[in-house]
């Protein structure tokens, strides 16, 4: 574990010295897509569904997170949640998670502080599905004052004011999941560090999340 966080250590002072404002790429809240709304689907009948990815794209995406084999119960998480919680600690946040989403639901496969609840969820109801769909980070100051989170039981039961989720690529560039942090206070911004940061370490959770061939 220790070679583990030198080497998380050396890649973040790296990252750090080569990242650039115009590279901090974030998804902005611009829709493609129209709001749908199903009460039987969600918890809460004002809480719109997440958007969809296109039904190809999506039936290999699921793929991937199979194949990857982190969904099983005997999955070795200890890398996992030391990234989580490294990126937690440098965003200043109490809450971290690797995530990945199948057809259904949301899992939490490395943690850091995620209450035991949350390691399962349905995939409309949470923040990171929407992640997936742009394919982008996506930062959100404050969920409570954004009607696609603010209904989502995570946020409203943890009290959620902060996300920041960066997307995990397979080799082939397709999204298989989400590196994110969470805070029930707002922050009003992230930095350049804290953006380098989070997409190292998401690039190292993509690379141990590599589906085996």
């Amino acid at each position: 574990m220790a070679d583990i966080e030198n080497h998380l250590n050396k890649e973040l002072s790296n990252a750090q010295l080569k990242t650039s404002v115009e590279a901090c790429e974030v998804s902005d809240r611009t829709r493609d897509y129209k709001y749908e709304f199903d009460a039987d689907m969600v918890a809460h009948e004002d809480l719109p569904l997440a958007p969809k990815p296109e039904a190809q794209k999506d039936a290999r995406r699921v793929e991937l997170i199979k194949s990857s084999g982190a969904l099983q119960s005997d999955y070795d998480r200890s890398a996992l949640d030391l990234i989580a919680q490294v990126a937690a600690k440098r965003l200043g946040c109490p809450i971290g998670v690797v995530s990945m989403i199948d057809e259904q639901q949301f899992h939490a496969v490395g943690n850091y502080n995620l209450p035991a609840e949350a390691h399962h969820l349905p995939r409309n109801e949470v923040p990171c599905m929407h992640s997936v769909y742009a394919e982008k980070p996506l930062v959100i100051k404050n969920p409570q004052r954004d009607m696609r989170f603010a209904k989502m039981p995570c946020v409203e039961d943890f009290g959620v004011k902060f996300y920041a989720g960066f997307p995990l690529r397979a080799p082939g560039g397709e999204v298989i999941g989400n590196l994110c942090t969470l805070d029930g206070a707002s922050h009003n911004h992230i930095s350049t560090k804290d953006y380098s940061t989070m997409e190292t370490l998401a690039k190292l959770a993509s690379d141990l999340l590599a589906p085996s061939t």
